[in-house]
């Protein structure tokens, strides 16, 4: 009866090793899978964030009337900050006048960047 015991409980033994090497081998899929999505979620995070710039701008544009229009100018000069940092700039401008909205393009990429590596630490 004794060794019929043991019998189980190894068997159980392997069982649960076969299951934890299974459950390894799909936790390291999952990672290299999340290592992918990385440079999408940035840019799912920067979209996010000029959409909410923009119902900003239109909420603002609503309230006070539109703007007076200034002619366009015919080639970039130089020493003028592109327009993406431009829209980030005013988006913090928005923001921090209105109060809403505590992270900015920057905080969110460096969210997404720590939690990568983060799970890169904790696979080694």
């Amino acid at each position: 009866m004794g060794l019929m015991i043991d019998f189980v409980i190894v068997a159980l033994l392997l069982v649960a090793v076969g299951f934890g090497l299974v459950l390894e081998r799909r936790v390291a899929r999952l990672r290299a899978m999340l290592e992918e999505l990385g440079p999408m979620v940035e840019q799912f995070a920067l979209a996010v964030d000029r959409s909410e710039d923009t119902v900003q701008a239109l909420r603002s544009v609503a309230e006070t009337g539109p703007a007076p229009r200034k002619p366009a100018r015919s080639a970039p000069q130089p020493g003028v900050a592109p327009a993406a940092k431009a829209r980030r700039n005013h988006s913090a401008t928005i923001r921090s006048a209105n109060g809403s909205g505590p992270h900015n393009a920057d905080d969110k990429s460096e969210l997404v960047k720590s939690f990568f590596a983060s799970a890169k630490d904790r696979s080694t």
